[in-house]
This record gives C-alpha cells, structure tokens and sequence, in this order.
C-alpha cells in the first residue's frame, strides 16, 4: 500500500500535468528550451535505464528495495540539491526547477518506504551482504552513467571540427581556385585546447 501510494504521487495522482515526468519535461522545455520529440539518447543512457529496469525486474524483493532503497532514492535529495545549486549558478531561473524541488522534499519519505520493504526481508540467508551489493550496483551504475555524461560533453565542442577531419575538410580558410595557403592570421585561428 505504502508502494502504491509513492506510485501515485510520482504518477501525479488524478493531475496528468502534476505527474513527475511531465514536470521534467516541463523543465526541458521551458528551462534547457529542448525539444523533447528530438533527443538523441546516448548509449550510457540507454544503458543506465536497461540495467534499472533489468535488476528491478529480476532480483529478488531484498536486493531490489535495497537496489532503489539505498542505491537510489535515498541519494535523490541530497543529489537533487546539488543540481538545484548548480542549475541556478549556470543562470536556470529557481522557479523552472520544481521537478528539482518536488524529489528533493518527498524522497526520503520515498527511501523510507522502500527501506522498510528491505528490512522485512532482513531473516532471508545473506541479506546484509545482498542489500549491499545491491545499493553499490545502484551506485556504480549512477557512476557510469554521470562519468560517460561529462565525457560526452567535454568532447561535444570538439564534434564539428572532429566531423571536419574525419571528412577531410581543410581546416584552414576556403581560398580562392588554384592558391595554397602558406600562413595564415594566428587570430583568426579556431582554438581547439587551451591550458594555463
């Protein structure tokens, strides 16, 4: 029942507009102005999802509310402030993170839920071992995601230039017919890595 009942809270009860997907995409739009209809997934998201819903579905009660217990919900809120900072230091204006906000006030009561599901599996042979296994697949899964995510984005600036290369395209000025570049303006140079 209490399950059912975060169920329904994530779900937005009888609001479609209040459900926490809904909210998040709100977010995307209105605050990272993306188009929804248009992401490209990366691999390590669709893997992150995969493996998710992969351990949920096949692990045994214990190890699953472990697995969304310690190694999920009860990290969303300290992990949600962290984006709230960061997201209103980047200039997202703090009213465009209710998405944010809403996980950070009703996850822990979520964590709890799920905690209690754990603990009453506590007399099952190997149970400590198993939830912590567990919490730390959660974690490292997290992990991979979030350190693909930045490598992503560190290479994101380099991926015209990189596409340039790979289709041969000089990467000095178009000149006209029949002329070979022998120097050109330093300043007008594309910076591709600077470092002090």
């Amino acid at each position: 029942a209490r399950l059912t009942e975060n169920l329904w809270e994530e779900g937005g009860a009888k609001e479609e507009s209040q459900r926490h997907a809904e909210i998040f995409r709100r977010f995307l739009k209105s605050a990272l102005r993306v188009d929804v209809k248009s992401i490209e997934y990366l691999d390590c998201t669709r893997f992150f999802v995969r493996e998710f819903l992969d351990f949920c579905l096949r692990s045994h009660p214990a190890a699953g509310s472990a697995f969304l217990s310690l190694g999920t919900e009860g990290i969303v809120s300290r992990m949600y402030e962290i984006f709230i900072k960061g997201l209103t230091s980047a200039g997202i204006d703090e009213g465009k993170l209710e998405f944010f906000k809403i996980h950070v006030a009703c996850d822990d009561a979520h964590a709890e839920t799920l905690e209690k599901m754990m603990l009453s599996y506590a007399a099952t042979p190997d149970w400590f071992n198993t939830c912590r296994r567990s919490m730390e697949h959660a974690l490292n899964i997290r992990l991979h995601f979030f350190e693909e995510l930045y490598d992503s984005l560190e290479t994101y600036r380099l991926r015209e230039i990189l596409e340039g290369i790979r289709a041969r395209e000089s990467l000095a000025p178009i000149l006209a017919e029949g002329t070979t570049l022998l120097h050109t303006n330093l300043k007008a140079r594309q910076v591709v890595y600077e470092n002090q």
